[in-house]
């Protein structure tokens, strides 16, 4: 990774003292800069070009929410972070339309600097930069209207159901997504990293989703034209087929619970880049399609062809941005290509490169294909044996 250029504000002079202090020995080669106001921040910036902002929520005269909107606009490759001290869904809301992660104001500079380094492994991987700024413009993911208004009539009914209403969001992408970066940002406080919509709906209770699901900026209600076979309704389904399928192959391999809960939520956000890509990247990402279904090729191949990047990428890059675990984010980013990713254990990347592979195996009328088994991986893991009897389920499920 090259050398980082971070800014840091916070209107207290002390704080500030004491993190150019802890910062001496952070980041390998980074550089640190730091302003006492949104103001002199803004004139920072116009003077040099910063990697990474990391602000504090409550400042004078420009709080950090209005700086991060004003970052945004003017240079919109920046990672914008901001430190809260758990001030409630009302500011979450307020900032998390301009911020990609909140932390907590206690994380110690380190951390602070791993999280940026998170966040920039994954940009890394793009041969075309430009993608990443237009990446990071990125607020929230189209959620398809029906989608809206089965959410809205639920809402409404006399006796809403927390079931439904986490079904609904979890059979969404886009809405799956943007939900869990909000709560388990540092607005909200929560004791553990949620990863089931309904262990947030159920936590947080029916007024505090609706206040989530439906308030502008989280949640982005407009159709998006198909590309062939995918729209956002196949991306999710595909998306909760993976999910499932990948947790029961971490359960059969008795993997931890941590990593068969993050196995379902990497397969289900594991295509979000290509939700990203009908939305924001139309004529480019058509360009690949209309090739990979020309030459036979699969489709990610072609995408990287194309556009120098692929809907994996494109995926962990957001993913990554808005604070998703490192597993998950691994996962979303080499689903096809695990041995890229280093050396590997049985992991969350494993368990959705499996269960992707297997699900394309029964779409045999899908062109172009999404991809295939990696023999090599499975092979330095033992696991063809138990891949064929998994494959086997998998078939007689079908069937019936």
């Amino acid at each position: 990774m090259s050398s980082l250029k971070v800014l840091f504000v916070d209107d207290e002079p002390e704080v500030l003292a004491r993190l150019k202090d802890e910062l001496q020995n952070q980041g390998d080669g980074w550089s640190f800069a730091f302003a006492e106001s949104g103001r002199k921040a803004l004139v920072a910036m116009d003077i040099k070009n910063f990697d990474a902002i990391v602000v504090d929520t409550d400042m004078p005269n420009m709080d950090g929410p209005k700086l991060l909107k004003k970052v945004q606009r003017r240079f919109p490759g920046t990672v914008r972070i901001i430190l809260s001290t758990g001030m409630g869904a009302e500011m979450g809301l307020k900032s998390l339309g301009f911020a990609h992660q909140a932390l907590p104001k206690s994380t110690s500079p380190a951390n602070i600097c791993m999280a940026i380094s998170r966040t920039f492994r994954m940009r890394d991987l793009f041969l075309d930069k430009s993608f990443h700024r237009q990446i990071s413009r990125i607020r929230s993911l189209p959620t398809p209207p029906p989608t809206y208004r089965e959410l809205v009539k639920e809402f409404q009914a006399q006796e809403p159901s927390i079931k439904k209403i986490a079904g609904i969001i979890s059979h969404d992408t886009g809405l799956t997504a943007k939900m869990l970066q909000i709560l388990n940002s540092a607005f909200f406080g929560l004791p553990t990293r949620i990863t089931s919509p309904l262990h947030a709906v159920t936590l947080l209770g029916l007024d505090m989703i609706q206040t989530l699901a439906l308030a502008s900026g989280v949640f982005r209600q407009f159709e998006v034209q198909r590309m062939g076979y995918i729209t956002p309704e196949w991306i999710s389904d595909h998306g909760i087929a993976v999910g499932k399928l990948a947790k029961q192959i971490a359960e059969e391999l008795e993997l931890s619970p941590e990593i068969c809960e993050n196995s379902l939520l990497a397969g289900m956000l594991h295509d979000v880049g290509k939700l990203m890509e009908l939305a924001f990247f139309r004529d480019q990402f058509k360009g690949a399609f209309d090739t990979a279904r020309r030459d036979d090729q699969l489709l990610v191949d072609a995408e990287r062809e194309q556009m120098g990047v692929g809907h994996s990428e494109m995926g962990a890059h957001l993913m990554g941005l808005w604070g998703m675990p490192n597993s998950v984010v691994e996962a979303i980013a080499f689903h096809h290509c695990p041995l890229q990713a280093g050396d590997l254990g049985l992991s969350e990347l494993v368990t959705v490169h499996i269960a992707d592979a297997l699900i394309w195996e029964t779409y045999d009328d899908l062109k172009p294909q999404g991809g295939g088994l990696d023999k090599m991986l499975i092979k330095s893991l033992n696991l063809e044996d138990k891949i064929q009897t998994i494959r086997e389920k998998l078939v007689e499920t079908i069937e019936r």
